[in-house]
């Protein structure tokens, strides 16, 4: 029992907790049975994202940063692609600005939050990418 109090102590004195929002999460209209696209939160304020547009054939990814303010939390795109996967082509589109969005629920297994100006969303947390 001893052993137990001094881990416990040890690991709230070395603020060894992890920040929930760090790691890959799912994006999902099924409640996380298919996942349309992943968003991967790094300790170093670093995002990606990949997948395709719900309801299209186009497939995107980003790579940027992003900052957490209490419950806002700020996509900040550097680099993104939007290809036809029917021909494979790159698809022109006007580069993506700054978007936010409110936390409305953050755990260790979901995600659920409001994007300015649209309806509410929640993403699923996954182990890792799957090899696609």
């Amino acid at each position: 029992m001893r052993k137990l109090g001094i881990s416990v102590l040890i690991f709230f004195l070395c603020g060894c907790t992890k920040d929930p929002l760090i790691g890959t999460w799912c994006e999902s209209l099924d409640q996380g049975e298919t996942c349309f696209g992943y968003e991967t939160f790094t300790e170093s304020e670093k995002v990606t994202s990949k997948g395709i547009f719900p309801g299209t054939d186009v497939a995107y990814e980003m790579e940027g940063s992003f900052s957490r303010n209490g419950d806002t939390i700020c996509l900040y795109p550097l680099e993104e692609k939007h290809t036809d996967r029917k021909t494979a082509k790159v698809i022109a589109h006007e580069p993506t600005q700054e978007m936010c969005f409110t936390i409305v629920e953050l755990s260790d297994d979901i995600l659920r939050y409001k994007p300015e100006s649209m309806p509410e969303a929640t993403m699923y947390k996954i182990e890792k990418l799957p090899n696609k």
